[in-house]
This record gives structure tokens, C-alpha cells and sequence, in this order.
């Protein structure tokens, strides 16, 4: 992954954004919250968690689809920090998995 400017530039709070983009994304929220996300990625599935920075605790996202560039997402409530994973899903054979996943 690497900075993506241009994705940092339509979400509110994030600093920094890592990217594959396309594919995945690791965004850092500062401060207190929650925060609504907009977003600007390409249409499809994704999938993510939300890492809580102090603990380490994760917590999963339902997969949910972005239809237009302009989606937005809010955050839980959280205390100096929280982390966003998102990835992208591809459809392979009639079934969603991620990219990297086997078919096995």
C-alpha cells in the first residue's frame, strides 16, 4: 500500500490513507468521533473492520455495496483514534470472495 492523496482529500478526519487503489484501504480517523466518511471509490462490493488504535479489538463491517462515487459511512463512537479497513470483493463462479482469497 501507499499514500493516496486523493482519496485522503474527500474524507473527513483521515490521516493518512494507504491504498491499493481499487483494491484495499487503511484509513486513521484522529480526534473523538463519530464521523461520517465520504467516500469516493469504484462501484462495487466491500468489505472492512474497524480497529480500535488502543486496543487492537477489530470489528467487522457487513459487506455493503457503493453504487456511486459519493457514498457515505459513519464510524462508531470512538476516543482519540480509530482505524477503517476496507477491501474491495470481486465475484468469481457466482460467489463473492476478495482478491487473494483460494478458490479452495
Amino acid at each position: 500500500m501507499l499514500p493516496d492523496c486523493a482519496f485522503s482529500q474527500s474524507v473527513f478526519l483521515a490521516k493518512p490513507v494507504l491504498s491499493n487503489p481499487g483494491r484495499e484501504y487503511a484509513i486513521y480517523f484522529d480526534g473523538d468521533g463519530p464521523a461520517d466518511i465520504a467516500f469516493d471509490l469504484p462501484s462495487g462490493e466491500y468489505s472492512g473492520e474497524w480497529i480500535d488504535t488502543k486496543t487492537g479489538k477489530s470489528t467487522p463491517l457487513e459487506t455493503f455495496r457503493l453504487d456511486s462515487k459519493k457514498e457515505i459511512l459513519r464510524s462508531p463512537a470512538f476516543q482519540n483514534g480509530i482505524a477503517l479497513r476496507l477491501k474491495k470483493s470481486y465475484t468469481v463462479r457466482g460467489a463473492v470472495r476478495r482478491r487473494g482469497e483460494s478458490n479452495r
